[in-house]
């Protein structure tokens, strides 16, 4: 997407009967579930050869996770739709992608749990939304807890809802600044 903002074949997409954003939406977010579907395939494979057995878990808590993993999923593809839109001020918006894969696993605990981070570090990543995109779902899928689960869901909707509302609010400034140019 950044490309077509770039050198501008994004023209070719407005005129059509089709959501721009909802095209490159739908292309990150199945992207990302194939991704997500082959490396779990392959996961549960390679327990299975180690463990002889697959482990003993609920049906309906990993539906839970299924539905905790698909707001996940819609939150990473909203970043990525929210960062491309970025192009249209900044010509390449590619080092922002970058820098924000790597706060991903800063911020997001993937590295090291947050009680090995210092306090001030700790009190700083529970107020950026990282942590509701891997590992409060990663959390939920290793402990099965519940309560975990019905704690974090509605701060993971909340989250999704504002990603939805800032990706809408940029496009439709970003559009216009396209029409006033001519575009």
């Amino acid at each position: 997407m950044i490309e077509e903002i770039k050198w501008w074949s994004i023209v070719t997409y407005l005129n059509k009967p089709i959501s721009f954003i909802g095209y490159y939406f739908s292309q990150w977010f199945f992207k990302n579930l194939l991704n997500i579907i082959v490396i779990s395939i392959m996961s549960w494979w390679i327990i299975f050869i180690f463990l002889w057995s697959f482990p003993r878990f609920w049906l309906w808590k990993m539906l839970l996770f299924l539905i905790s993993m698909i707001i996940w999923i819609c939150m990473l593809s909203l970043v990525s739709l929210i960062i491309s839109l970025f192009a249209f001020i900044l010509e390449d918006s590619s080092f922002i992608r970058l820098t924000i894969n790597k706060l991903y696993f800063i911020f997001g605990w993937v590295f090291f749990p947050i009680s090995i981070y210092p306090i001030r570090m700790q009190e700083v990543s529970k107020f950026l939304p990282f942590q509701y995109y891997i590992y409060w779902p990663a959390k939920f899928f290793t402990t099965w807890d519940l309560e975990f689960f019905f704690s974090y869901l509605p701060y993971q909707v909340l989250r999704l809802v504002l990603l939805i509302f800032i990706v809408k609010l940029i496009y439709r400034k970003m559009l216009r600044n396209v029409e006033i140019n001519g575009g």
